[in-house]
């Protein structure tokens, strides 16, 4: 988990409305055990909790860069309190999931699914889940507007599975009580690619490196098609995907998937004016531009990745890095007048440990008591 946030948004949104700002830090204190929930469901699953939702909010600062300063307090404020709810659904009560499955369409997921547990089920579409968690207890969050909730709702539900080019899904300018419009495609693309990122590189580092640990046939086909694909140009009558790959396989999946684009677009060309569709593709080219200009610092990032995996192989950089974790956290539960570093705990003695802590005795003294740093190296590998 990162652990240096930028809170590029954070301060932003404080900076051009407090008052927006204020709720957003109220939703979130309350989010807090909310989140957790869902290690009743997945008590094996990887965080989902705050901290993913941190890690997520930190990868879309690292994505926007300085286009932040094209976004407005409600976008900003939107974009954050999505990333906060969009995994709510991961934890929803038996009650929820009963209530809520009766406004989900499932489609044909059953024909192909019947053996399916609720865990199956709810991982599958907590996507769809968050969003009807979310305005079920809508009350509980203080948000200002019908709008801000419906943004909410649909950057949420946008991180996975949805159509970002569904205009009546997803609007371009969706007008909020300040004066403000908030763009749902552009903020839901962010959500999605900021979610990935955690997911592959966060919380699996070799992931990014090693596709054949891979198990899952899913999760092979949609790693080979994220290696391959090299960039994306939306135009005005199409999508333009550049690849690089050998494999005839995810090839293939590429195509199928930009035909599936391509459909989109063209059904949107045939229902909608023309005027409006030029108007409403420019705007979305400008702001999918914004995204991957941001991609260049995500590369930046990969290469930082990599070197981190050449500290884990080195027992000395381990050390190191064990040394300094432990003398944070100590220094975060205790004063410095409680502790000490390198210091001899035998009188007389050469020998120094990194840390001891000091216990008081009877006499009104203290003794040490001794702490070795280590990293747990092998248990990282396993994770």
């Amino acid at each position: 988990m990162n652990t240096d946030y930028d809170f590029a948004m954070e301060r932003k949104l404080r900076e051009l409305d407090p008052e927006l700002h204020k709720r957003f830090t109220e939703s979130v204190f309350g989010l807090q055990n909310i989140l957790s929930n869902y290690m009743l469901i997945f008590p094996t699953f990887t965080d989902h909790t705050e901290l993913h939702s941190m890690n997520v909010i930190d990868f879309c600062n690292q994505i926007i860069g300085s286009q932040l300063e094209n976004l407005n307090a409600d976008e900003i404020y939107s974009l954050l309190m999505g990333c906060y709810f969009h995994d709510t659904g991961m934890g929803i009560r038996k009650k929820d999931f009963e209530e809520f499955s009766k406004q989900i369409d499932f489609d044909d997921y059953f024909e192909t699914h019947s053996r399916d547990s609720i865990p199956d089920i709810v991982r599958d579409f907590h996507n769809e889940f968050s969003g009807l968690f979310l305005k079920k207890y809508s009350g509980l969050f203080d948000i200002p507007s019908e709008n801000h909730l419906r943004a909410i709702i649909q950057i949420s539900r946008g991180h996975r599975k949805t159509n970002l080019m569904d205009e009546e899904e997803y609007p371009i300018a969706l007008p909020v009580p300040d004066g403000n419009t908030i763009c749902f495609p552009y903020l839901s693309s962010l959500i999605r690619l900021a979610d990935e990122i955690d997911v592959a590189a966060g919380r699996n580092l070799s992931f990014l490196y090693h596709s054949e640990t891979l198990t899952n046939e899913k999760d092979i086909i949609e790693f080979g098609k994220h290696e391959a694909i090299k960039e994306v140009e939306v135009l005005e009558d199409r999508f333009v995907l550049k690849v690089d790959t050998d494999d005839d396989f995810v090839y293939n999946n590429i195509k199928k998937m930009s035909q599936k684009m391509q459909k989109t677009v063209d059904e949107k060309l045939q229902e909608t004016l023309e005027s409006r569709i030029t108007r409403s593709f420019k705007l979305v080219n400008e702001r999918l531009e914004q995204v991957y200009k941001g991609l260049g610092e995500m590369q930046t990032l990969a290469q930082g990745v990599g070197d981190l995996k050449k500290v884990f192989s080195n027992v000395k950089t381990r050390g190191i890095l064990g040394e300094m974790q432990l003398g944070a956290i100590l220094s975060e539960i205790l004063s410095p007048d409680q502790y000490d570093e390198n210091i001899p705990t035998v009188p007389n003695s050469r020998n120094v440990v990194e840390f001891a802590i000091k216990l008081p005795d009877k006499e009104g003294g203290f003794t040490y008591m001794p702490i070795d740093s280590k990293f747990p190296a092998d248990t990282y590998s396993a994770l």
